[in-house]
């Protein structure tokens, strides 16, 4: 269960946030990444547009993408499948799917 601080979005948010130091890789994470869980899981800003984020930055890799209210999974500038904001808890289950 999410500590009683947090909601289950953000508790999800926090775990996959926390991953790069529980299971450290040897490899640096890109220069352009503040952390390397950058690599696979963005949050989006009121602002930014999830179409041009795709456009901007296509990753080969099954991406986890948050908009503040759905969740979906992308591949390069593709989105693959979405779900709702409540099962982003079970985002790296998807991502380890893809």
């Amino acid at each position: 269960k999410p500590p009683m601080t947090l909601d289950g979005v953000e508790y999800a948010t926090a775990l996959f946030r926390a991953l790069p130091t529980l299971f450290p890789s040897p490899a640096a994470p890109p220069k352009k990444l503040g952390y390397a869980i950058e690599a696979s899981l963005h949050v989006f800003q009121p602002t930014e547009d999830p179409t041009i984020y795709l456009q901007k930055r296509p990753h080969s890799s099954p991406n986890l993408l948050f908009d503040g209210s759905n969740c979906f999974i992308a591949i390069g500038t593709t989105p693959i499948t979405t779900f709702i904001k409540e099962d982003l808890s079970e985002g790296l289950l998807y991502l380890m799917a893809y």
